[in-house]
């Protein structure tokens, strides 16, 4: 734990580094939680956090050079979580909105722009899986890292459920989205493609951190997500993080609306 690293350095480079992630905390909800994740993180490794530690001893730091530094070294330790046993033969579900799958299929060049994206985002929808796991057996399904939610004792994610709020809520999606509909992407996972705990480096490492992420208790046996405060009622959803995917691996897709 980070705790644990910080214990082996000297004073003042650990008076340095607890100061730069108080600054981090200081400066919003985002960060104040953000750094509360870095202290509870269990499951990322000490060479990890001792990229972390060389990092950010300097004393020059403005809190934006603070969190494009972390962002940076996470980018090179994502992926690095604990293993989720037994989980190969789950159905794994990835929720999207359309316009974030759009804008990935252009980011990632299957599409010249999101207006064509997001024709053939919903083109798909009609399609008989097998015309879609042809046409799309070469398109990644994510960038960098995929998220995946399941259900622990198998069957389909979200059966039943009719509502794209809701299903943005309980898993804690970027708020910033709400309103939209709601893509399912469901698939197994190849055998050479592990599930692993979300850690700080998985959620951590993009542009836009999230705010609904919590760090999973020492006993759980996957990740949880924390869902929106309108479904704090709602158990947390299981979660993995795992290899990018791409669509030769889908059994079925669906939209749900608002």
């Amino acid at each position: 734990m980070l705790n644990e690293v910080l214990l082996n350095l000297s004073e003042a480079d650990r008076n340095q580094i607890t100061d730069n992630l108080q600054l981090l905390a200081n400066d919003s909800a985002t960060g104040y939680q953000a750094v509360e994740n870095f202290y509870a993180e269990s499951r990322l490794g000490a060479s990890a956090w001792a990229l972390w530690a060389v990092a950010l001893r300097s004393n020059t730091f403005s809190t934006h050079e603070i969190k494009a530094t972390i962002t940076g070294i996470n980018r090179t330790v994502q992926l690095t979580g604990t293993l989720v046993q037994g989980a190969h033969s789950i159905v794994f579900c990835r929720a999207i909105t359309i316009a974030r799958l759009s804008r990935l299929l252009v980011s990632l060049n299957y599409y010249g722009s999101v207006q064509s994206a997001t024709r053939a985002v919903r083109n798909a929808l009609y399609k008989p899986v097998t015309v879609l796991t042809s046409r799309w057996k070469d398109v990644d399904l994510g960038r960098f890292v995929q998220w995946s939610t399941f259900e622990p004792g198998g069957g389909r994610t979200f059966d039943g459920v009719n509502s794209a709020d809701y299903i943005q809520g309980v898993l804690g999606l970027d708020r910033a989205e709400r309103g939209g509909s709601v893509i399912l992407l469901e698939y197994t996972l190849p055998a050479d493609v592990p599930p692993r705990f979300p850690t700080v480096a998985d959620a951590y490492s993009g542009p836009c951190w999230p705010y609904f992420f919590r760090v999973a208790p020492l006993r759980a046996l996957y990740g949880l997500t924390m869902p929106w405060p309108e479904y704090q009622a709602e158990p947390p959803r299981p979660e993995v993080v795992h290899e990018v995917i791409t669509g030769r691996q889908l059994s079925r897709i669906r939209e749900v609306v608002s």
